[in-house]
């Protein structure tokens, strides 16, 4: 709905570039071209090729612009199983990249994995272990789907361990530390085969949900546009299984849903939690859930609160998904037909007629305060 990149912007990346050509500032302009701000590969291409023979502060040997495009198509546009990803695979296994192997991973440790890439995957996995590093995610992709292939040891608990050490002795230092917060969040899971490539998955370490709330309260601080974090806020502080969350949820999923750019899976996370909430205010007695939820179901307003803020998201819904070519769109579609079906049957159209008639931009979303000492676990 908006373009991250404007021409200021692409005046002060130039004014950077010509004084002090740095693969960071160049990496952070690569990442503006994410196409959900209405950037392109194609941008991301031309900067490299324009700016990348400038830069210096690369391991010796490493070509620049190779390496830009490289992290541009892992980082921002390409998806599993394009030729754009393909392109990058191939590229770093046949070229020398360091500091940008981690990217072979995403291969290295899917069910469509060679032998040789597996034996990369469990080098480089033990050797992060060895560096005190760590990587979780992959670890467990390698061992759900390479170690019973191939016979390796499983990995992934010695990951998990590794980053909790690692995430306490860096928190102690520094509380608001970026990489320790998101490592105390992490969980280990355990996998089951229930069927070819068709796996149970089982959480056997979780952080403790109050410590959780902190933490993304603490991630708020340092990355207050970060729309996942805002979405992770709603769930963990909000749940819908708590009375509070019928009147504060709103405003981090709302900030979600500005921060994204109005993206179609946080537009379909606040239409879910509308259909929900409905479910919640027709329950008129509300027996089993005690006079908390009573109380809180008797102060929501059904148009106000719940049909026309699900009128106005339909409508956004529509016009994203119309453009957009991800697929969520499609899987998405069942609440967006039973979101349709309730405001039918409620009359939306005339009830929230004003949200009918305005115009598409009027219903942007713009974020929100949300005040976080609300959030408690």
């Amino acid at each position: 709905m908006m373009n991250r990149y404007t021409m200021a912007s692409y005046e002060v990346l130039d004014t950077v570039m010509q004084e002090d050509p740095n693969w960071g500032t160049l990496e952070r302009a690569v990442d503006a071209t994410n196409p959900g701000w209405g950037g392109t590969w194609e941008t991301a291409e031309s900067m490299c090729n324009y700016y990348g023979p400038s830069v210096a502060d690369l391991p010796r040997g490493q070509d620049p612009v190779g390496a830009c495009k490289i992290y541009a198509a892992a980082e921002q546009h390409a998806r599993f199983g394009d030729p754009l990803f393909y392109w990058y695979q191939n590229a770093l296994k046949h070229g020398r990249y360091p500091g940008l192997d981690r990217f072979r991973l995403s291969l290295a440790t899917s069910t469509h994995t060679t032998r040789e890439d597996a034996e990369f995957a469990h080098e480089y996995l033990k050797d992060l272990l060895d560096g005190d590093g760590w990587n979780l995610h992959r670890a467990e992709a390698f061992d759900r789907n390479i170690a019973p292939k191939f016979g390796y040891p499983l990995i992934a608990e010695a990951h998990y361990h590794a980053s909790q050490k690692g995430a306490r002795e860096r928190l102690s230092e520094n509380p608001y530390d970026d990489k320790a917060l998101n490592g105390l969040r992490l969980r280990l899971h355990s996998y089951k085969e229930i069927e070819p490539f068709t796996f149970e998955e089982v959480v056997v370490a979780a952080p403790d949900p109050a410590e959780e709330i902190e933490y993304v309260r603490r991630l708020l601080e340092i990355r207050p546009y970060d729309d996942g974090l805002w979405s992770d806020c709603a769930n963990l502080a909000y749940p819908l299984t708590r009375p509070k969350a019928l009147a504060l949820r709103d405003g981090p999923l709302i900030n979600a849903i500005a921060y994204s750019n109005h993206g179609p899976y946080h537009l379909n996370t606040f239409n879910s939690s509308k259909l929900i909430m409905l479910n919640i205010y027709e329950k008129r007695e509300l027996k089993d859930r005690g006079e908390a939820w009573r109380k809180a179901r008797n102060k929501v307003d059904l148009a106000e609160d719940i049909l026309c803020p699900m009128a106005r998201v339909q409508r956004l819904i529509e016009a994203v998904c119309s453009v957009d070519d991800s697929g969520f769109c499609e899987t998405s579609s069942f609440e967006r037909r039973e979101a349709q079906k309730k405001l039918a049957n409620y009359g939306a159209k005339e009830v929230c007629k004003a949200v009918y008639d305005a115009p598409l931009e009027d219903l942007v979303f713009l974020p929100v305060q949300v005040d976080l000492l609300d959030a408690d676990g």
